[in-house]
C-alpha cells in the first residue's frame, strides 16, 4: 500500500500553533491546529452563542407560526419586535447601556447592533409570541425570564457582551413586564381596541423598516449624518431611526384610516419627499447609483405598505371571529 500524506487544517481560533502526528496506521498525517494565545486552550468564536440563539429562535418561531397558522400572529410578532426596537433605541443608542461583541462585522458599532438584532428581532419577541400563541401562564414568564438571565450571564462570562450601566436585575424585571404586556397587547387587539391596533401597525412598520435599514447599513448603500455623536455609525443609526419612525407613522396612520389607493400613494410620496430632502440637505448620503437606490427604496416601501394593508385586514378578520 502506498503511503498517503494527508494534511488537515483545523481553523478554530487564535494563533498559529502546529502539532504533527506522523505514521498513524500507515498514513502520514500533519494537523495544523491554530490555538488561542491563552495557553493551549481552544477559544470558541464569539459568534457561536449568537448563532445558536438565532437557530433556537427561528425553530421556535416556525413552530409557533405552524401552530397558529394565522397572519395576525406575524403582526403580533413584528409589533413586539418593533416595541423592543424603540426601547433599545432609547437605552442602547441614546444611553449606551451595554455593548455586544459577536465579532462578525468589522465595524465595531454595527457589530454590536447585530448582537442587539439577535435579541430584538429573534430571542425576546419570539418568546413573547410563544407566550401569546400557547397562552402560557405566569409561571412561564418566570421560567423564561430566568432563561434570559442565564443567557445574559453566560454572555457576560464569555466576554461577548458587556454592561455599562445595565444590570441583570433590570433584564429580569423588564422581561416579565414584556411578557405580561405581550399577552395583554394581543388580547386588546382581539377585543377591538383601536389604540392597540393602531400601535400594532406602527410598530409592525418600525420593525420592518428598521430591519431593512440595518441591512442597508451592512450593505453600505447609504448613511445619515448630523454630527450629534462622535461615532459616525452611532450618528447614522440615530438619524436613520428617526426617519424610520416618521416613515412608520405616516404609512401606518394613513392605512389605519383608509386603504384608498390615492391616500396611500400620497403617503408614499410624502415619505419619498422627506428622503429626497434629507439627501439634498446632505444629511443622507447615498453610496450607490441613484438609479439603483430609488428602485430598491420604492420596492421596500411598497412591500411594507402591502403588508400593512394585510395587517389591517387581519384585524377585520378578528372582528368577524369575535362575532
Amino acid at each position: 500500500m502506498h503511503q498517503i500524506q494527508a494534511r488537515i487544517r483545523l481553523y478554530l481560533s487564535g494563533n498559529d500553533d502546529i502539532r504533527k502526528f506522523e505514521d498513524v496506521e500507515g498514513y502520514r498525517v500533519e494537523a495544523f491546529i491554530p490555538l488561542s494565545s491563552k495557553g493551549n486552550s481552544i477559544v470558541m468564536p464569539n459568534a457561536v452563542p449568537y448563532l445558536i440563539l438565532i437557530f433556537l429562535s427561528v425553530v421556535t418561531l416556525i413552530y409557533a407560526f405552524y401552530y397558529a397558522r394565522t397572519y395576525i400572529t406575524l403582526v403580533w410578532f413584528l409589533a413586539l419586535a418593533g416595541l423592543i426596537y424603540v426601547f433599545e433605541f432609547v437605552i442602547l443608542v441614546l444611553f449606551n447601556s451595554y455593548v455586544y461583541y459577536p465579532k462578525l462585522i468589522d465595524n465595531a458599532y454595527l457589530d454590536s447592533m447585530f448582537g442587539a438584532f439577535v435579541s430584538n428581532f429573534c430571542a425576546v419577541p419570539v418568546a413573547g409570541i410563544t407566550i401569546i400563541t400557547f397562552r402560557l401562564r405566569f409561571v412561564w414568564f418566570i421560567v423564561s425570564a430566568l432563561f434570559f438571565i442565564g443567557v445574559e450571564w453566560l454572555f457576560l462570562r464569555l466576554g461577548i457582551y458587556e454592561h455599562h450601566w445595565w444590570r441583570l436585575s433590570y433584564t429580569f424585571v423588564l422581561i416579565i413586564v414584556f411578557f405580561w404586556l405581550s399577552r395583554y397587547w394581543a388580547s386588546q387587539t382581539v377585543l377591538g381596541s383601536k389604540l392597540f391596533r393602531y400601535l400594532s401597525m406602527v410598530l409592525f412598520s418600525v420593525s420592518l423598516c428598521d430591519s431593512l435599514g440595518f441591512a442597508m447599513s451592512l450593505a453600505g448603500t447609504c448613511a445619515f449624518h448630523i454630527g450629534l455623536f462622535a461615532n459616525p455609525t452611532r450618528d447614522d443609526i440615530f438619524v436613520r431611526f428617526l426617519f424610520i419612525m416618521a416613515t412608520s407613522l405616516i404609512l401606518a396612520s394613513t392605512i389605519f384610516i383608509t386603504t384608498s389607493l390615492r391616500w396611500i400613494t400620497a403617503a408614499l410620496a410624502v415619505v419619498t419627499a422627506i428622503q429626497i430632502t434629507l439627501y439634498a440637505a446632505g444629511i443622507m448620503r447615498i453610496y450607490i447609483s441613484l438609479w439603483l437606490f430609488y428602485p430598491i427604496f420604492m420596492i421596500c416601501h411598497l412591500m411594507i405598505t402591502w403588508l400593512l394593508v394585510k395587517s389591517k385586514h387581519a384585524f377585520h378578520e378578528l372582528n368577524s371571529v369575535e362575532r
